[in-house]
């Protein structure tokens, strides 16, 4: 046979350059590397502006009632005309509960309870806490607007009893995150 039909008749595994093991394991490993959004025990706070919270956050990306519909979607503020400022706060009151709390160690002979056991319930862990929000948009020519946007997006505030059954793990956290945003919208 010629040598160019030779080349033509090898399996595909052959002239493939890549098994299909190192394949799998390139796709598996591609997948696995992929960021993930971090779901941690705190507060996503959504309700940036009474606008927003009349319809039940329905209007969010379509707000053009006032500037705080840049949160969501800055294109909004091509429907405002001039200048506008709205000031917002939401009142936080989480009521987090503990009850029925235990530790356990584990061993090779597997789950055992803890001595230390400490305090399982806890009727309040969490105080209220009011948390602002500031937009603004400027209107430069009839296509071209800027807006800017302070918020606190995220946070979340427990303190934990210091002999509670959890305190190796927490007992006093605060955590919240301030966003600081500049935005544009060309009609």
């Amino acid at each position: 046979m010629p040598k160019h039909s030779q080349a033509l008749s090898q399996p595909a595994s052959q002239s493939s350059g890549l098994s299909l093991s190192a394949s799998i394991s390139a796709a598996l490993l591609t997948y696995l590397m992929q960021a993930e959004n971090a779901w941690a025990a705190g507060f996503a706070i959504r309700n940036q502006s009474a606008a927003s919270s009349g319809t039940s956050l329905a209007s969010d990306g379509v707000n053009t009632y006032d500037a705080s519909g840049i949160f969501a979607n800055p294109a909004t503020m091509s429907e405002l005309k001039g200048q506008h400022v709205s000031v917002s706060a939401s009142y936080l009151m989480a009521g987090i509960k503990v009850k029925d709390a235990s530790l356990t160690n584990t061993t090779s002979a597997g789950p055992v309870p803890n001595p230390n056991q400490g305090k399982n319930e806890i009727d309040k862990a969490s105080d209220p806490i009011v948390i602002p929000s500031l937009f603004g948009t400027h209107q430069l020519n009839e296509d071209i607007h800027v807006g800017w946007a302070i918020t606190a997006p995220w946070a979340t505030n427990v303190s934990y009893d210091k002999e509670w059954t959890g305190r190796y793990h927490a007992v006093d956290t605060e955590l919240a995150v301030t966003e600081i945003g500049v935005s544009g919208s060309y009609r």
